[in-house]
């Protein structure tokens, strides 16, 4: 039953679509759409922002709107705005599994481009994940043609063009190494954003280290946060917790005095004032490198994790691997012994190959050419 609503659904779309393309012509025009948020991405502004200013004619288009069960018949409606975008779009990028990007008949012209919401994929997604319980079902991504028609896919490093190529379902030769604009945005030093965490969290200049604890998101689990809680000493240390938004439920019962629950800024703002970063699964590891902070792994649900999500960076073997931990304490213990920043920066250059400035105007550069390629065969 689920296979043939959503065949209707559909053959509606596109109908839908067939009689926008007649009224609605393509112009000089990018679009970038996501539901990974309401709100205009660190990706999108930069993007954007290079585009403009190395084409003041072109029009730039930005829709974002997440995608929620509640708010389903919104998204619909907001799925006619789309179609208007992408029927007058020369290039339209995407950073998340677009449904109508995928399952329409666009026009043959018209240039797509996957940047993914993260520079690396170190827990599995896409279709690496059909059939697992955090994973799509194979009716549904099979149905609805998930991150099919990408004409390019974006990544770092041939390491991590290898795990998107899996996920997306592509072949390995649309990979184009850019990296994202946010390397632009957290390798820049700003005393403006540590000016306001200090003027928001006046604690963190106290004298004590500032340990930045970046977890991702459990779709089935709270994050076990008292472990980490306990075994950091408040006489020494900070600590600022950074949870996904669907996790914060969690933040409600902490009280500590050495704890941050912080949902002001962003995990690249805090970067500024960190002496350690703590993370697992989240591409923030990777992110975290290009800051060279004390990087420390706190798997203590490896095994689960692995059975229900899946992992493509196995840190056992990478150079970073004496700094996986599944205790706390044992943890904690490391954080005052000499670190090994080759070891850190090995690992940093394995996945991210790319310059480590101007990824803004590289990936600009690279959509306005495949533009003036389409527009002059027109």
């Amino acid at each position: 039953m689920k296979r043939v609503v959503l065949k209707v659904f559909i053959a509606f779309m596109n109908l839908c679509y067939r009689v926008i393309r007649l009224f609605v012509k393509p112009r000089h025009q990018v679009t970038l759409v996501s539901r990974q948020s309401d709100r205009e991405s660190i990706d999108y502004r930069l993007l954007r922002e290079a585009l403009q200013r190395k084409d003041p004619e072109l029009v730039v288009v930005v829709l974002p709107k997440m995608l929620k069960k509640e708010r389903a018949v919104g998204y619909f409606f907001h799925m006619f705005r789309q179609m208007g975008a992408f029927a007058r779009s020369r290039f339209v990028v995407t950073d998340t599994y677009c449904i109508l990007l995928s399952v329409l008949h666009h026009r043959e012209s018209l240039r797509k481009m996957q940047i993914w919401h993260a520079i690396a994929a170190v827990k599995q997604f896409g279709w690496q994940t059909v059939g697992r319980r955090d994973g799509a079902s194979e009716t549904v991504a099979e149905v609805m043609q998930m991150h099919r028609g990408y004409d390019w896919f974006a990544c770092a490093s041939r390491a991590t063009a290898a795990f998107f190529a899996e996920g997306f379902g592509q072949d390995l030769s649309r990979a184009v190494l850019l990296g994202l604009p946010r390397i632009d945005y957290i390798t820049k030093e700003d005393p403006e954003r540590l000016r306001a965490l200090r003027e928001a969290y006046p604690q963190i200049q106290n004298g004590k280290k500032n340990v930045l604890y970046v977890p991702t998101i459990r779709k089935h689990a709270a994050i076990d946060l008292w472990p980490l809680i306990d075994a950091v000493d408040p006489e020494r240390y900070n600590l600022i917790v950074k949870l996904h938004p669907l996790d914060r439920a969690a933040a409600g019962t902490i009280r500590e005095s050495h704890v941050i629950m912080d949902s002001r800024f962003s995990s690249y703002d805090w970067l500024e004032a960190a002496d350690i970063v703590v993370s697992d699964y989240s591409a923030f590891v990777l992110e975290s490198t290009l800051r060279e902070r004390p990087l420390y792994l706190y798997t203590y649900d490896l095994e689960e994790y692995r059975r229900t999500t899946g992992i493509n960076m196995e840190y056992e073997k990478e150079a970073i691997g004496k700094y996986q931990f599944r205790d706390a304490g044992e943890m904690v213990k490391a954080f005052e012994e000499p670190y090994d920043f080759r070891a850190l920066r090995a690992f940093r250059e394995k996945y991210i190959e790319v310059p480590l400035h101007g990824a803004a105007d590289r990936m600009a550069d690279f959509i306005l050419e495949k533009i003036r390629e389409q527009e002059k065969q027109d």
